[in-house]
């Protein structure tokens, strides 16, 4: 699979093992059974999504997600707000749960316009003992430049023990005001993409 052109990519990473080896070792067998992905930042078409062959890293690269804001009677070719939510399934083997814990989001912006903008991602992990966590971030005016946004510790949920289990994550970015020039939100002005982190760790339940 390749990826080409694309200007925002989601990647997640295992960052951390906890429990029996016997358990742990069956990680190697975890699995995509579903994946969705619905908003206006991620139409369909302009995603594609690729799961490591030692299935720790789960790489999401998206073409459209990109917000734009200029002055009244200037065309831009993005609205001001653009959102996606991406929901996996994995399947688990039996004694195993899974989380995440650290989220570093990485892109450009462009408020020397005027406008304020504002990076805001939801992390959902239904069931006993999920979480469901909002973090923001804002860019005020006159600003330009590569941001990292990093959230530590933003959840101490697990999924259950083994089968199908969802994970999701809502993200949206958004500039407001009364620009006098131009301004955009999410693409990285080198690489043409923006880079998201999820780190996640397992643990053994059984």
């Amino acid at each position: 699979m390749k990826f080409r052109n694309f200007f925002l990519g989601l990647l997640v990473s295992c960052a951390g093992l906890i429990g029996t080896q016997a358990a742990l070792a069956q990680v190697s067998n975890v699995t995509i059974k579903q994946f969705a992905a619905s908003g206006d930042g991620c139409p369909p078409g302009s995603y594609d999504y690729l799961l490591s062959s030692d299935k720790t890293t789960l790489q999401i690269l998206f073409s459209q997600f990109i917000a734009e804001l200029a002055p009244a009677g200037e065309l831009v070719s993005f609205p001001p707000t653009r959102g996606c939510t991406i929901s996996v399934e994995l399947n688990l083997p039996p004694g195993i749960s899974v989380s995440w814990y650290r989220t570093e989001h990485r892109g450009f912006s462009d408020t020397t316009g005027g406008a304020r903008g504002q990076f805001r991602a939801r992390y959902y992990l239904p069931g006993e003992g999920g979480f469901d966590t909002f973090k923001t971030y804002t860019f005020n005016p006159g600003q330009a430049g590569g941001y990292t946004v990093v959230n530590d510790n933003i959840g101490a949920g697990w999924t259950r023990c083994g089968g199908t289990q969802l994970m999701s994550i809502n993200t949206r970015v958004r500039l407001d005001g009364r620009p006098h020039g131009y301004n955009t939100l999410s693409v990285e002005d080198e690489t043409n993409r923006v880079e998201t982190l999820l780190r996640l760790r397992y643990r053994s339940c059984t």
